[in-house]
């Protein structure tokens, strides 16, 4: 079963407070995961209290760590944030609806610094982008190890390297399975070249 177009909430396993959770690029040390890095937070118009953070795992010298079920490819993982606060697993049904809308591209992962996300929503969407890829980027900063996640933008925003913070997906009820239809995803973020912040919608053909 796949919930492609649908965030469904199951009763809460786990709650813990997050600090830095919210906030892309470093790292953050949070009890039932670990040490982790978030890449971007997923926001939704459906329950909007809650959100999904995307985040991945560093090694001491700041390259990807491998799945430890599949070690070609990188750590790529989803939990929730209650309240944008308390800390809460995804149903591993749901996760699997996640990993279909973001999905993983890099097959040959062997610890390296980067790795990809399709944004597959945007393909439902109107936009000029060449592609709906994310690349992710891990490097080593005075702060500790460092994670940005960078979309190349089309021709009506002059292809400007948007560095990803946020997606905000809005969504409208149906009555065709899953029941949910995809209506505008919204990027935001910080132009990788001026720091200026970009926020760019793409709305349903």
């Amino acid at each position: 079963m796949k919930l492609k177009n649908a965030y469904v909430v199951f009763p809460i396993l786990f709650l813990a407070n997050v600090a830095g959770a919210d906030s892309p690029g470093g790292e953050v040390d949070l009890p039932p995961i670990g040490k982790h890095v978030p890449i971007f937070i997923v926001e939704k118009s459906e329950n909007p209290q809650n959100t999904l953070t995307a985040y991945t795992v560093l090694e001491t010298d700041c390259r990807v760590a491998s799945d430890p079920k599949d070690p070609a490819k990188p750590i790529l993982d989803f939990y929730w944030l209650m309240d944008r606060t308390q800390y809460k697993p995804v149903h591993p049904l749901i996760k699997s609806g996640i990993r279909d809308r973001l999905e993983l591209v890099t097959t040959a992962h062997r610890e390296s610094r980067t790795f990809s996300i399709r944004i597959s929503d945007l393909s439902e969407l109107k936009t000029d982008l060449s592609a709906a890829t994310v690349q992710v980027k891990a490097s080593a900063k005075k702060s500790g190890c460092h994670v940005d996640a960078y979309l190349q933008l089309g021709p009506s925003d002059q292809s400007r390297n948007l560095k990803l913070t946020t997606i905000y997906t809005e969504s409208a009820k149906t009555i065709i399975p899953p029941f949910r239809k995809v209506v505008s995803v919204t990027l935001k973020g910080f132009d990788a070249q001026t720091g200026a912040a970009i926020e760019r919608k793409y709305s349903a053909k």
